[in-house]
């Protein structure tokens, strides 16, 4: 395939805050120019809305086309900004949501030194449908009470979100709420508002690891296959790359050390972090083939779509199936399994959590134990190895028993209250702190009385 190159316009509008996230389409605007041999100058609306509808002789999905529609209107805002194009952008025909309230919209501007583009715009969102319930039921910010975020908790269940989203809102709700307070826009104690307890608990997923033997008939079918994108996910299964990484790996993406030791540098991905992940000659050379492969002057991804822009993310699921045709699986292959896959083999081979955690790019070891749990193999060997020890401890707990000691729970609240109104309730700094803490024992107090009284009423006289 002939390389295509972006005007300079679209790539001065793809280095514009604007551009974040636009460069498929407008790509793709632009290849689709060139079939019709036209200039932005001379489009119409007529033309733009055909390009939504069938950009590449195939009928986009309604909701493909809206989300072209809406990605693109920056480009074209743009372009009519600076006088570039034949026909006004604001006739066409999107579905604008209405602005956020000031102070919302002041909230997600005092993000912007320490939060990336796409962190801001969850904040956006969550905020927008939060304000949009205080909006249906008439309820104001400095009225807001624990009540009216019970039924917002309610309403937010009726819609059958997944835990993890439902969190995302509440979450967002709560940093904003807390924002309000410390401005004196709200009256309620944010931490009442919304409580720990009201978070929605995670289903906790075991990783699912491709077994050895189909893992190992998978990596033979990538190796011996000639398609770039089946050498592609075999490098992927190698290194433990997310299939985002793999899609923005740059050309030159190796790096060597003053031992000679070869390194892939992963760019800026997920979590916003770069790292070095070390290869054997095996890798090295997938590499080298795939950085051959449709070579061309000036390249920046290491697996291009030929127009000079990343293969996108879309192409690689096909490409998977394909090659795991024929290979028994009790669950669908993944792309994200040949990751689970990388971890749990490096586990079992002996290797620490904290060296996994650096190559997976993780910043939390408890990412690592999610993505990549202890293997059978481990747990068996442990278990075994564990057998000896409690029987030893439960005989030396029989030859010498532990002193009983009372325990008062309701003294030992009464306790900690006081120490919360001594050190910390005190102090400028901490008092929000130390009311939210008193709340929540003054409500665990309450809940144990209650239960004690229940089992004295219970207990026989």
């Amino acid at each position: 395939m002939n390389s295509f190159t972006l005007p300079p316009n679209a790539q001065r509008f793809l280095r514009t805050p604007q551009g974040t996230g636009t460069e498929e389409v407008v790509r793709r605007f632009h290849r689709w120019m060139k079939t019709k041999d036209v200039i932005p100058t001379g489009l119409s609306l007529e033309d733009m809305e055909s390009f939504f509808v069938m950009p590449f002789q195939k009928i986009l999905a309604p909701r493909t086309s809206t989300y072209y529609k809406c990605t693109l209107i920056r480009y074209l805002n743009w372009l009519d900004d600076n006088g570039q194009l034949g026909f006004d952008p604001k006739q066409l025909s999107v579905r604008q949501r209405p602005p956020l309230p000031e102070l919302a919209t002041q909230f997600v501007k005092s993000l912007e030194p320490t939060h990336k583009r796409s962190t801001r715009y969850n904040y956006r969102s969550s905020l927008y449908r939060f304000h949009k319930y205080l909006a249906d039921n008439r309820i104001s910010l400095k009225q807001l009470k624990r009540a009216n975020m019970e039924q917002w908790l309610l309403a937010l269940s009726d819609e059958g979100l997944a835990a993890v989203t439902r969190i995302s809102r509440l979450t967002d709700a709560r940093v904003y709420l807390h924002w309000l307070f410390e401005r004196n826009e709200l009256r309620a104690d944010p931490d009442d508002l919304i409580r720990s307890s009201d978070m929605p608990k995670l289903p906790a997923y075991l990783p699912r690891p491709l077994p050895p033997a189909q893992d190992a008939k998978l990596q033979q079918r990538l190796a011996a296959s000639s398609n770039r994108l089946h050498k592609a996910l075999l490098l992927m299964r190698l290194t433990g790359l997310r299939i985002g990484e793999l899609a923005r790996l740059p050309c030159d993406c190796t790096r060597v050390d003053l031992h000679g030791q070869e390194f892939l540098k992963v760019p800026l991905g997920k979590l916003h972090n770069e790292r070095l992940v070390p290869i054997d000659d095996r890798v090295a050379a997938i590499v080298r083939s795939l950085q051959r492969t449709n070579d061309s002057a000036g390249r920046e991804y290491l697996i291009d779509n030929g127009d000079g822009g990343p293969v996108p993310l879309r192409h690689y699921y096909p490409a998977l199936a394909q090659a795991c045709e024929g290979i028994d699986s009790t669950e669908p292959i993944t792309s994200h399994r040949l990751r689970h896959s990388y971890a749990t083999s490096m586990l079992a081979a002996g290797m620490s959590l904290t060296s996994l955690m650096r190559l997976l790019g993780h910043r939390d070891v408890r990412m690592t134990l999610r993505y990549a749990a202890i293997t059978q193999e481990t747990v068996t060997k442990e278990y075994f190895e564990a057998l000896p020890k409690i029987e030893s401890r439960y005989r030396d707990a029989l030859r010498d028993p532990a002193p009983t000691t009372d325990f008062d729970p309701i003294k030992n609240l009464s306790d900690i209250s006081q120490w919360i109104r001594n050190h910390l309730a005190s102090e400028p700094t901490s008092q929000r702190v130390a009311r939210s803490l008193l709340k929540r024992l003054g409500r665990i107090q309450t809940d144990l009385d209650r239960q004690i009284a229940i089992l004295d009423a219970l207990r026989p006289r």
